[in-house]
């Protein structure tokens, strides 16, 4: 009995003494997939202060007034605006040259943003740069070698979506 007793007082400071072993990188979390990807929008908004500085590095400065989506159906309920920057989402090829300009004084910024890729519980957003450069008379987009993958963890209860960290990825 007196061992019983002992274990019901000592269960309390058990369970206290155990670490949390899931450490989030943000406050972050998102009821649907397009949360994570309006999170992602915005923290590219950030520049240099955000997770995907590594995507914004010498991309978006202080002038920076617009940031260019290459268009795809996956975007959906998307902001137009985010800390005073607009987003637009077109079609780069035909609005070359006029981004082609803008990117120059650094007044744009273009990205790709692939669709949410779903894993069993770790999830996936990947945000490629892309450079526009003049080939002879004509402008051209070309994709840098590194690409930035944000992780989400979904957990099923209740059921939500974290922000786990953004890695630099070098494809080949």
């Amino acid at each position: 009995m007196k061992q019983v007793l002992f274990i019901l007082l000592l269960l309390p400071l058990a369970a206290m003494a155990q670490n949390d072993n899931s450490k989030k990188q943000s406050d972050f979390t998102g009821w649907k997939m397009n949360d994570c990807l309006v999170y992602g929008l915005k923290e590219l908004a950030k520049g240099e202060n955000g997770v995907l500085k590594g995507a914004a590095a010498g991309r978006i400065t202080p002038n920076t007034k617009v940031i260019y989506i290459a268009n795809q159906s996956w975007l959906k309920d998307v902001p137009d605006t985010v800390n005073g920057i607009v987003y637009k989402y077109v079609d780069i090829d035909s609005n070359i040259k006029t981004i082609a300009a803008q990117v120059e004084t650094k007044e744009a910024a273009v990205f790709y943003v692939s669709p949410f890729e779903l894993k069993t519980n770790m999830s996936e957003l990947w945000i490629f740069p892309i450079d526009i450069k003049k080939q002879k008379r004509k402008y051209v987009q070309e994709y840098p070698g590194t690409g930035y993958k944000m992780s989400f963890f979904f957990n099923y209860d209740p059921p939500t979506y974290e922000f786990r960290g953004t890695d630099a990825v070098v494809l080949e």
